[in-house]
């Protein structure tokens, strides 16, 4: 019985190993199964991470070689763009080259056609030639015809190139406006025109004394251009709600057409080809003064009627109130006691001139020989010579004119210098450019290199006689 027994339960156990064999078979075969289908989505997985990464590098490829082809056409933009600007800086300098020679050439020519023109107005006046007066004065006028136009010309491109250098402060607008209608006055008795003055305010404005007369000068003469009878205004007012001055200039003259007033400051548009052929001009004279004005804080307004007259009203701001008239007083006063000076004061002064020029050379003597002790010299080996001789002599020169444009090797910049490396007294002396040149960056380089002043040519009597006025006989309190 015991034997069935334990054969019976080895039975059991058997049976029940069995099963349990049979179940991890099982389990086992299911690991197998799923073993599978991980290794089945390992595999799906590392192809699609292959497909991807092939994907990634061949967009990565592609955009670095997209952007390698960006960054070579911008650099052979930029390399395009450096060489225009290359060429626009050369064109630039080539222009402003040209027209600081043409500049050069004409006002050169000019100073000569302008002295002699006044030298024989002065001669045949005396001379009471009135018919040969007449010749002589017109060749004046139309020089200085010329020289305006040049003058708005260059004007006009220095603004355009912002070239021009605004200098503000507070100005006296009736000394200035006063000054600037005795320009005129002789021009309009010739006219028989009415020129008046009318001062309803005595208020000082801010703006640039220099460009405030030039635009003056340019409103106030194309009144008395355009003005065949009747007369010209000047007033001055002040506006207390907007605080500010006005200076309005009115005429009789022609006046303007409603349709051409809107084009007014366009620049190169006279008011069509009849106004051109009587009047002249290339109509530069308005557009410049609006751009200065403008430049001035200021504002320029036109009012005109075809066969009426004009009337051109220049606004500025107003700095601040107060009594010029003791100023205006004490400096009439020092002019007179200073002008009683003048005459004996020229006749010991000596002066030395260098310009190659033959006829300004002619021009310089004629007006100053009568004043002073004047020599010249044609270039800087002559000039060199005279100093020499006349710092032997102890007879220094007490202020020279000198012309930038002279003969190689020399030039004005270069010989100023030398002069005063080896004539130490001259460096205490004034020496003025001479020159045709007038762009600013020209003017501005004189007075760095050395020069005291400069002069531009043409050069007018008055204003000779003006800066020897300042540099020799201010500076010694004659």
């Amino acid at each position: 019985m015991d034997a069935i027994k334990l054969s019976e339960t080895g039975i059991i156990i058997f049976g029940v190993l069995l099963v349990v064999i049979i179940i991890l078979l099982l389990r086992l075969r299911k690991l197998s199964q799923t073993g599978k289908v991980y290794q089945n989505r390992i595999k799906s997985l590392e192809s699609d991470k292959n497909k991807i990464d092939t994907l990634i590098k061949n967009k990565v490829e592609q955009s670095f070689h997209d952007l390698q082809q960006q960054i070579q056409e911008k650099d052979e933009t930029i390399a395009q763009l450096k060489i225009a600007h290359k060429k626009s800086v050369d064109e630039l300098f080539l222009t402003n080259s040209f027209l600081a020679n043409i500049s050069h050439e004409i006002r050169t020519s000019l100073n000569a056609i302008i002295g002699f023109a006044n030298l024989l107005e002065d001669v045949l006046s005396k001379a009471e030639n009135a018919e040969l007066y007449e010749y002589a004065n017109g060749i004046d006028e139309s020089g200085e015809r010329l020289l305006r136009l040049l003058n708005n010309f260059m004007d006009l491109s220095r603004v355009e190139a912002n070239e021009i250098e605004v200098k503000m402060e507070s100005c006296d607008i009736v000394r200035i406006v006063d000054q600037t209608v005795e320009l005129f006055r002789f021009k309009a008795n010739e006219k028989g025109l009415r020129l008046n003055v009318i001062h309803e305010s005595t208020t000082m404005c801010m703006a640039d004394p220099i460009l405030f007369a030039k635009i003056l000068t340019e409103v106030i003469d194309n009144a008395i251009n355009y003005t065949q009878k009747g007369f010209v205004n000047i007033s001055t007012t002040y506006t207390a709600n907007h605080e500010e001055v006005c200076i309005r200039i009115k005429d009789t003259g022609m006046g303007i057409d409603h349709e051409y007033l809107k084009e007014i400051f366009e620049p190169y548009r006279p008011e069509g080809s009849k106004f051109s052929q009587t009047y002249g001009g290339l109509g530069l004279g308005l557009p410049l003064s609006k751009k200065i004005i403008e430049m001035m804080n200021g504002r320029i307004e036109i009012e005109s009627e075809k066969g009426y007259g004009t009337s051109v009203s220049l606004f500025f701001k107003a700095s601040s109130f107060q009594d010029e008239t003791s100023i205006t007083k004490k400096s009439a006063k020092s002019e007179i006691a200073l002008s009683t000076q003048l005459e004996a004061f020229y006749q010991n002064i000596r002066i030395l001139v260098v310009e190659d020029d033959r006829m300004n050379r002619m021009v310089l003597k004629k007006m100053l020989h009568n004043f002073m002790d004047i020599e010249m010299a044609k270039d800087g080996d002559e000039a060199m010579a005279l100093i020499k001789s006349r710092h032997n002599e102890r007879k220094n020169f007490e202020i020279v004119f000198m012309d930038i444009n002279l003969p190689a090797p020399w030039n004005g910049i270069t010989l100023m210098k030398t002069i005063r490396e080896n004539f130490p007294l001259y460096r205490q002396i004034p020496f003025i450019a001479l020159t045709a040149y007038a762009m600013a960056e020209d003017t501005i380089k004189f007075i760095h290199q050395g020069f005291d002043d400069y002069i531009s040519k043409p050069v007018a009597k008055a204003y000779l006689l003006k800066i020897i006025q300042k540099h020799l006989i201010e500076n010694k309190n004659v």
